[in-house]
């Protein structure tokens, strides 16, 4: 993550035909993570964004985990 600190993300951004929509969300998700509470609350620095990326082996790693918490 250190080359994308302070750096232009323009060009690792979702792109094609969904990319609006992508971005979107991505917006969406940041203004929501700024206002959260924990994040005010915590005295830390704050969450204020989601990495989505392409690795096909999180997906069942996610599922795992998702069985398992229940």
């Amino acid at each position: 993550i250190d080359w994308a600190t302070g750096g232009n993300l323009l060009s690792v951004m979702p792109q094609g035909e969904n990319q609006l929509r992508w971005k979107k969300l991505l917006n969406e998700a940041q203004m929501m993570l700024h206002s959260a509470a924990v994040n005010q609350q915590s005295g830390q620095l704050a969450i204020n964004g989601i990495w989505v990326w392409r690795d096909p082996s999180l997906v069942d790693k996610m599922r795992h985990w998702w069985r398992n918490r229940r």
